[in-house]
């Protein structure tokens, strides 16, 4: 501790009781089997700040004193939690949310590969439609199976053919690149 081992003896060294706050949930329905969910019910009539805060130590403690052998709906308070952050982090830039958390923490989320996903397709498919639109204006038609092919790329590759494209003087040069 820093302390010099003379001034041990002015201290005592004690364990304390800390009291502790009485919880009470507004209901749990506790099923009779051990293949059901157990669920805890708090209504909220007014707005209570400490709400997360209260229902979460509420659960934990519950968890640990009585211990069920019931599924207590992990995944579901996951997903709660989830909702919860997205809920409450709505207003925030994606500057202030990597702040809160660490880049890596942000992208392991299940919520940012979904939006990752989204927007790699919603990429690809508006890539797919400009190249489709320049193939026709440059070469007058798109054969169907130049559309398969497109179809099935990424977007880095529809990218490289939409690099491509402006060199390329003839429709059997795109198939060739395409393969």
């Amino acid at each position: 501790m820093g302390e010099d081992p003379a001034s041990i003896a002015s201290y005592q060294f004690t364990s304390v009781e800390v009291k502790e706050k009485a919880f009470r949930f507004d209901g749990v329905f506790l099923p009779q089997s051990e293949d059901k969910t157990i669920w805890f019910v708090e209504v909220q009539f007014q707005k209570v700040h400490e709400f997360y805060s209260q229902l979460f130590s509420e659960i934990f403690l519950f968890l640990q004193q009585y211990r069920p052998v019931q599924d207590w709906g992990v995944d579901g308070l996951l997903e709660f939690v989830e909702t919860i952050l997205i809920y409450k982090l709505k207003t925030l830039s994606r500057e202030e949310i990597e702040r809160m958390f660490t880049l890596g923490d942000l992208r392991q989320t299940k919520v940012y590969q979904e939006a990752k996903q989204e927007g790699e397709q919603r990429g690809c498919l508006v890539l797919r439609n400009v190249i489709t639109k320049q193939i026709a204006r440059k070469f007058g038609r798109v054969p169907d199976d130049l559309n398969t092919k497109l179809a099935q790329l990424s977007l880095d590759q529809l990218g490289e053919i939409a690099e491509a494209i402006i060199d390329i003087s003839a429709l059997e040069e795109l198939e060739h690149l395409l393969g």
